[in-house]
């Protein structure tokens, strides 16, 4: 992952907004900006069998299941992208790490339903 990336966390539904893949109702995001190489963009490629393809709003009635760059969206259960991110904080001093981080075990403590995030790149 050389490019920026955002993550959105929220709730999959089996559902489709349009014709589509399933839809992620977005709980919150979470700008990690330019990450580099690091543990949590190996997250989509290790488990694209365990994930499915969604669309996310990027605000208003638009949804993608693409990023900027042509990326299929993923939505990759909450656990992996955490573990992945402690991970990023062990090896890197990047700010953005342990804030992420923090962000992602709120929703962990806080929500008992099963959520998932979505790497975008842009």
């Amino acid at each position: 992952m050389g490019y920026e990336v955002k993550m959105f966390v929220g709730k999959r539904f089996p559902w489709q907004i349009s014709d589509g893949p399933n839809h992620l109702m977005t709980y919150g995001t979470f700008d990690l900006c330019k990450v580099g190489d690091c543990h949590i963009g190996d997250c989509e490629g290790d488990l694209r069998v365990e994930v499915s393809l969604v669309e996310v709003s990027l605000g208003g009635d638009d949804y993608e299941d693409e990023d900027c760059y042509g990326e299929k969206l993923y939505a990759i259960p909450l656990e992996v992208v955490l573990e992945a991110i402690k991970k990023d904080c062990e090896d890197s001093d990047y700010r953005r790490f342990k804030v992420g981080r923090d962000f992602l075990q709120s929703f962990k403590d806080n929500f008992k339903e099963q959520l998932h995030v979505v790497l975008y790149g842009y």
